[in-house]
């Protein structure tokens, strides 16, 4: 059985990320990992079966990090401002990690398609229903989809600017 090393897994995130954003997906291997974390290649093998599964995780932290910012509004925010926080968190997701998505993607398509946009989705969804409630009554229940998707596509044309949203969010909410 493998020894696992909880402390090195962090490391081995920390090295793949340099990597990832120094050399490209391309460019990353598992043995450059493992050399930069001072470990054999079955050591990086023992926390992340492939190259693709280590990617992802990285990307998951990132994006978890980014959750976590989006569930943190100001005391005296509106639900527009609060929309204008997410749509921001977005935009700058998407410009971190923009290069590295489109050669990602040109490998592992299949993964980025279906029950994870669904996810994604859902994740947004929920925050933008919590922005959302106090006007609730008002609102169409499916409101809080149509904004997540909306913002979602926006950011990901990466061409929107959220105040060019602003009178559509307004006629919206």
């Amino acid at each position: 059985m493998p020894k696992i090393i909880a402390e090195l897994k962090t490391e081995i995130l920390s090295s793949a990320r340099r990597l990832l954003f120094s050399a490209g997906y391309e460019a990353l291997t598992m043995r450059g990992v493992a050399a930069a974390c001072h470990v054999a290649v079955g050591t990086v093998y023992n926390y992340f079966p492939s190259k693709v599964m280590l990617v992802a995780e990285v990307i998951l932290e990132d994006w978890k990090a980014v959750l976590l910012r989006m569930d943190a509004p100001a005391a005296d925010e509106t639900p527009l401002q609060g929309l204008e926080r997410i749509f921001g968190e977005l935009m700058a997701f998407y410009e971190t990690y923009d290069a590295l998505w489109q050669e990602y993607a040109a490998d592992n398509s299949a993964p980025l398609q279906g029950v994870y946009h669904r996810q994604l989705v859902g994740q947004l969804q929920q925050r933008i229903a919590a922005l959302l409630a106090p006007c609730a009554p008002w609102c169409s229940p499916i409101l809080p989809e149509f904004l997540a998707e909306a913002l979602l596509d926006a950011a990901g044309r990466g061409r929107a600017r959220f105040d060019e949203l602003v009178p559509i969010l307004q006629r919206l909410l």
